[in-house]
């Protein structure tokens, strides 16, 4: 677990105290999230996998939960940047623990355990619209139909693997995810973004999320549409004990432009918001958003690197027992 000639002990590593169990790693200044909030990593990678656990009902409340990963593979430089980070504060862990992170969190369009399933009559949660952050697909809502199969598969200590069922993992697209920087203290030592404050990605003209970061070889020229989600975690989740969740989070993104926009002299930019609607599965009806206090964006300057590029910001209200979320979609061109 450890990379140390003497003995570690885990108190080296965040731990928490009753009722908090998820403690917060220290983050180092470059990947500290843009609007400030404290303890809000923002990191990006390759997805590699979509997958969704569901607890078991009737054992201890830990377990009462249904929870969405994102997983996501570190660039080598942010990988040993975190690594680096960590080891300064006297938390040296192994550099595997850092090739993959996840975001978890748990949002739902019910706050019971419902028994609707007509093949099985299982009781379980009911997953919230998450179809569009994560770009599910294989029926008309993806999200509520694979949190069923998910409620079917309860407590099987692992989480089902519904990679095959998004674009971000089949497209191998960059996902940005900003939220928590916990340690999930039940495993001992687990790196967790819990829950994501947001989650961001690129996709090109096709429709295909782009796989690359931005300013990197193969960014899109004249054309590129961001889709940005943000979320609160459901009060029924174990981790909302912790008081940096029991109150309104700001999470800001910069979002790269076209390359035209740096490259090309006096490029005109084109910025169209485009609203997103969510589905209700329980209450059989779309909604727009819940749970958002404030919302805005605009071309500003990114203070780390001095271009020009979409801020984006939302302050999202306490969460509740289904936990908030908000989708937006911008279609930025240049000419």
């Amino acid at each position: 677990m450890y990379v140390r000639t003497t003995q570690p002990t885990l108190a080296e590593c965040p731990l928490g105290t009753k009722p908090c169990e998820y403690p917060q790693f220290t983050i180092p200044p470059s990947l500290q999230g843009p609007s400030g909030e404290k303890g809000q990593i923002s990191l990006e990678g390759i997805t590699t996998k979509i997958s969704l656990y569901h607890g078991f009902w009737t054992e201890l409340d830990r377990d009462r939960e249904l929870d969405w990963h994102v997983h996501i593979k570190l660039p080598p430089d942010t990988k040993q940047t975190l690594m680096n980070g960590l080891k300064n504060t006297g938390c040296v862990l192994s550099e595997h623990r850092f090739t993959e992170v996840y975001s978890e969190h748990m949002v739902l369009d019910s706050p019971n355990l419902m028994a609707d399933d007509p093949g099985t009559r299982q009781l379980g949660f009911r997953s919230a619209d998450v179809s569009l952050p994560l770009r599910l697909f294989g029926s008309n809502h993806p999200a509520f139909d694979l949190g069923l199969i998910a409620a079917r598969n309860q407590n099987k200590h692992r989480a089902d693997d519904f990679s095959k069922y998004s674009r971000l993992v089949q497209d191998r697209g960059c996902s940005y995810l900003q939220g928590a920087f916990v340690n999930d203290e039940f495993h001992k030592i687990q790196l967790e973004i819990h829950p994501p404050d947001s989650i961001a990605f690129a996709m090109e003209k096709g429709g295909k999320t782009i796989p690359v970061r931005f300013g990197t070889p193969g960014w899109p020229t004249n054309h590129v549409r961001w889709r940005v989600a943000f979320f609160t975690n459901s009060t029924l989740h174990r981790i909302n004990k912790c008081p940096q969740l029991q109150k309104e989070r700001t999470t800001t993104w910069f979002l790269g432009l076209p390359s035209d926009a740096v490259l090309k002299a006096g490029a005109k930019i084109n910025v169209v918001p485009i609203r997103q609607k969510l589905w209700n599965g329980v209450q059989k009806q779309w909604y727009e958003s819940r749970g958002v206090k404030s919302f805005s964006s605009s071309l500003q300057k990114d203070p780390k690197d001095g271009l020009r590029k979409l801020k984006v910001t939302a302050t999202m209200h306490p969460p509740d027992k289904l936990g908030g979320m908000f989708v937006r979609d911008f279609l930025i061109q240049t000419s």
